[in-house]
């Protein structure tokens, strides 16, 4: 009987894994977000807020056939391809999904993810939190000052609602590609409320077909833009909470949009073409640290825990003893 139980503890040691594999979900979720977009559906119109707190946004978009028919709603498509190990991304799932935003010919379309009453509802604060985000082109950057040049919104936060009117008052926090009046496309923070221009850009090149981690984070008057886990500038923006048309309309920030800005979602050209995922917001200005470990999260084998180790080591010991009993 002893001899028996040794064997079988010895399969059973070998049989449970060496490591404990914390993918890159539980590396967002370890940081307790307000709301978090895994982008893992394959159809409908609901992004599902995987937070716990159960703000779901929506898929939104609108298409026409040529530019003198009326817009109709197109929302954006899941299921797109979104970051996965055959990319170098080892933590994430084999089949990850993101959300799929098209522009189609001529930008007839313009699409994006909506979360509205983040104010409200949700009590974001307008001057303190963070966004992380996944992102992959798969239009050409294009520069210069030819008015053909990139311009693609991947964050923005607003008053506006969806095909709301072109006021830049109400649009505080914007993040997009930029290649106006560049040589190359970069990541930009716009000052469009204020019209200051861009308050701060990476000096990191952007190029398509390519997955890049996104971080903006909002800390009073200062903001900061990380590319791939590293910061890559920081700047002063402050907030002008009155404003507007009558000069008197207080700002609250209640429309969170990415793949575009909410108050272009009938003009298919500043939206991105590609695809978005892993889209967290969090309450709280997060740390370099935090950002760093976000994209590294992502891109690093687990290491063997020391209760993996210690099983394994059991096990062996095991199987050697059952070798012992055989001779």
């Amino acid at each position: 009987m002893s001899r028996k139980l040794t064997i079988l503890a010895g399969a059973m040691f070998l049989a449970i894994p060496a490591t404990v594999h914390a993918d890159y979900q539980d590396a967002v979720l370890a940081l307790n977000p307000t709301v978090y977009y895994q982008l893992d559906e394959t159809s409908g119109t609901m992004a599902v807020d995987a937070s716990g707190n159960g703000y779901d946004a929506t898929y939104v978009g609108q298409q026409r056939t040529t530019t003198s028919d009326p817009w109709t709603d197109w929302p954006a498509q899941p299921g797109g391809i979104g970051p996965r190990p055959s990319d170098g991304f080892t933590a994430m799932s084999s089949s990850n999904t993101g959300a799929s935003l098209e522009k189609g010919v001529d930008n007839l379309r313009a699409q994006g993810i909506l979360r509205d009453s983040v104010s409200t509802t949700i009590g974001l604060s307008t001057t303190v939190y963070s966004v992380s985000l996944w992102f992959n082109s798969s239009a050409i950057f294009a520069t210069g000052t030819d008015g053909k040049s990139t311009l693609h919104y991947l964050f923005a936060r607003s008053n506006t609602d969806v095909g709301g009117s072109h006021n830049h008052w109400s649009i505080q926090d914007s993040l997009c590609v930029f290649g106006y009046k560049t040589d190359s496309a970069r990541l930009a923070f716009i000052d469009i409320a204020g019209d200051e221009g861009i308050v701060g850009a990476t000096p990191t090149t952007l190029v398509e077909d390519t997955w890049y981690h996104v971080a903006f984070v909002r800390d009073g008057d200062n903001v900061h833009g990380y590319l791939n886990g590293q910061l890559e500038f920081s700047g002063a923006s402050a907030l002008a909470m009155t404003g507007g048309t009558s000069g008197t309309e207080t700002y609250t920030g209640d429309w969170l949009f990415f793949g575009n800005r909410s108050d272009y979602l009938m003009h298919g050209d500043l939206g991105l073409e590609g695809v978005v995922d892993e889209v967290a917001v969090f309450d709280r200005a997060l740390s370099a640290t935090q950002v760093d470990e976000l994209y590294t999260a992502a891109t690093e084998v687990p290491e063997p825990s020391t209760v993996g180790m210690l099983l394994s080591i059991m096990g062996a010991f095991a199987l050697l003893a059952k070798r012992v009993f055989r001779n």
